[in-house]
């Protein structure tokens, strides 16, 4: 009998800056906050949704994580799109964020891929974006 998981809710990534990575993340997802996370009277983690997908991402600074856990360049979600020309634009946006990525790759039925690593903690990434 199925346990009735319908999907992931949301993806939780510690980050060394709150403020720089939510910006990354709006910039390269188009993603927007929709919930903050206080602690010691200061926000210390967002929640992130792009609401034609139901997507949530939830960024919280790496101080105030459990074991202070480090996901520094690494492709920590996997995302579908719509069409090849989704991925190139992705592409697009990581070469003017400055944030390393892979090239796609067809991968058959099981569909294309393309990994986008979380600068986090890299200093030669332009994080200080803004909408």
């Amino acid at each position: 009998m199925p346990l009735g998981i319908n999907k992931i809710r949301q993806v939780k990534l510690p980050v060394s800056n709150l403020a720089k990575s939510v910006a990354w993340y709006r910039e390269l997802l188009d993603l927007e906050p929709v919930f903050e996370v206080y602690e010691e009277d200061a926000v210390r983690g967002v929640v992130l949704l792009e609401p034609n997908a139901d997507l949530h991402i939830g960024l919280r600074e790496r101080a105030y994580c459990a074991s202070h856990p480090h996901l520094n360049d690494f492709d920590a979600f996997a995302l579908e799109v719509d069409s090849l020309e989704t991925f190139t634009e992705l592409i697009r946006r990581a070469d003017e964020l400055g944030a390393p990525h892979g090239e796609i790759h067809d991968r058959g039925p099981y569909g294309a891929a393309l990994d986008i690593s979380d600068p986090d903690g890299r200093d030669d990434c332009r994080r200080d974006v803004g909408r």
